[in-house]
C-alpha cells in the first residue's frame, strides 16, 4: 500500500468536537459542506465546523463539491491551526449517510472502550 492508503486505513472515525484541543492525528469525519472554494471548504458535522484543505486534490475536484452536500473527509488534523489536511473528499449521495454515520461513530466508540468488538475476538 502507498502512504496515502495507509493513512486512510489508519483514520479514526470521529466528530469534529473530538479533534478540537488535540494534537495532529489522522481522522475520518463526515458532515455538511457549509462553504467552499476551489482550494478549501468548511464542513459542519453538528458538533463543530472545520476548515478542510488539500494539496493532493485538484481545483476541479473541489469544484465538484457544492454547498449543502453531505461529504466524507479523511486526512490529518492540524490542531495548532485548526485545519484539516485532507487526503480524500467525497460527496455522498446516499440519503441515509448521515444517520448511518452517527451509528458508526457510536458503535466504534462503544466497542473501543469495552475492547469487546466481535471482530477483535480471537
Amino acid at each position: 500500500l502507498d502512504t496515502m492508503s495507509q493513512n486512510v486505513f489508519a483514520a479514526r472515525k470521529c466528530f469534529v468536537s473530538e479533534l478540537v484541543g488535540t494534537k495532529r492525528k489522522v481522522a475520518w469525519i463526515q458532515g455538511v459542506v457549509v462553504s467552499y472554494s476551489d482550494q478549501e471548504l468548511e464542513l459542519d458535522d453538528g458538533t463543530g465546523v472545520v476548515r478542510v484543505e488539500s494539496t493532493s486534490l485538484t481545483k476541479e475536484h473541489f469544484l465538484k463539491i457544492r454547498k449543502g452536500d453531505y461529504a466524507n473527509v479523511t486526512g490529518a488534523w492540524r490542531g495548532r491551526i485548526s485545519k484539516f489536511q485532507s487526503h480524500s473528499i467525497k460527496a455522498l449521495s446516499n440519503p441515509n449517510a448521515e444517520a448511518l454515520w452517527l451509528c458508526e461513530i457510536v458503535d466504534c466508540h462503544f466497542y473501543h472502550k469495552l475492547k469487546c468488538h466481535p471482530l477483535l475476538k480471537q
